[in-house]
């Protein structure tokens, strides 16, 4: 079943350019309910995985691991059979848990992480991938890997790690931005409002204009700051997180900010999986389910 939907995608694309070169980069967000899961595709074939999801309360039975039954599956459908980098972007359970059946099995080249501690769950992902002979490395912002035509930059956890707040492992959140040719994307884990504070004036230059946002903390009002949208200013977001979870993402205020932007907003409880992908000139996003409803609808303090 899986494999007739993944190929019955809706598509709208945002823009055109003929006569380019069509090496593509995807960017597919999988549909992992309340999480965060992200496969990075690049133009050369190498993949990464961003996040891999996970029960917000730790619950790992197989049975509702979001590793064995959306990760996995989307990796075997694309024909994926190693992943040449897995990021941890903080050791939350909704984006480590699913880890484990990755780390288990799928053949992986590197792992970064942020270097916060978590759960027993993030700590035993980690020593699955040390076991296997995996090297996992802690990475900070200024770390840059070029992937073919692909530059993809680290810009955060800072140096100096961002503490004395209400969630540091939140706000230290690794943020990657991939930059092809004319088209960015930035992939912002939980970070919340220091943290965004801290990626604003760091990297004001870099973020701006973006063609791809995955929002930060599945669309929280923790994150999204009006300054931050603004500066932004991102064509296209992709939030991720369940149908009517109980923390009430996301926020009715985050998905106006973005509206008044302009941005094109897609989420994975009204859509599916949500997939994004660019040839460094035109772009296009596809959803695994019809999403012509407003992206207010469900939002915090909207009735169904």
């Amino acid at each position: 079943m899986f494999h007739r939907l993944l190929f019955c995608f809706i598509v709208v694309t945002l823009t055109t350019c003929t006569g380019c070169n069509h090496g593509e980069l995807t960017v597919t967000c999988i549909d992992v309910g309340q999480g965060d899961a992200v496969l990075i595709s690049f133009p050369n074939g190498k993949n990464w995985l961003v996040d891999a999801g996970g029960n917000p309360a730790g619950d790992t039975e197989a049975g509702i691991d979001p590793g064995h039954r959306n990760v996995l599956p989307v990796l075997r459908a694309k024909g994926i059979q190693s992943l040449d980098v897995v990021v941890m972007t903080h050791p939350d359970e909704d984006h480590v848990q699913g880890m484990l059946a990755v780390a288990r099995h799928v053949p992986v080249g590197r792992v970064y992480w942020n270097g916060f501690e978590g759960s027993r769950t993030e700590q035993r992902v980690r020593a699955t991938f040390a076991q296997k002979g995996t090297s996992v490395e802690a990475v900070s912002a200024g770390s840059r890997t070029i992937v073919g035509d692909v530059v993809v930059a680290v810009l955060s956890p800072p140096s100096s790690p961002i503490l004395g707040t209400r969630s540091p492992e939140n706000e230290n959140s690794v943020i990657l931005l991939i930059t092809y040719r004319g088209k960015t994307i930035l992939l912002t884990g939980d970070v919340e409002k220091a943290g965004e504070g801290e990626l604003l004036r760091s990297a004001q230059a870099e973020i701006k204009d973006i063609s791809l946002l995955k929002v930060a903390h599945h669309g929280s009002d923790s994150s999204s700051t009006p300054d931050f949208v603004r500066r932004t200013h991102p064509g296209v977001a992709f939030i991720s997180c369940g149908k009517r979870n109980r923390y009430g993402h996301p926020s009715l205020d985050v998905i106006r900010r973005f509206e008044g932007a302009g941005t094109h907003v897609y989420r994975t409880d009204q859509c599916g999986m949500l997939e994004w992908k660019s040839d460094g000139y035109s772009e296009a996003v596809a959803t695994m389910l019809p999403c012509n409803e407003n992206a207010l609808r469900g939002a915090q303090g909207v009735e169904d």
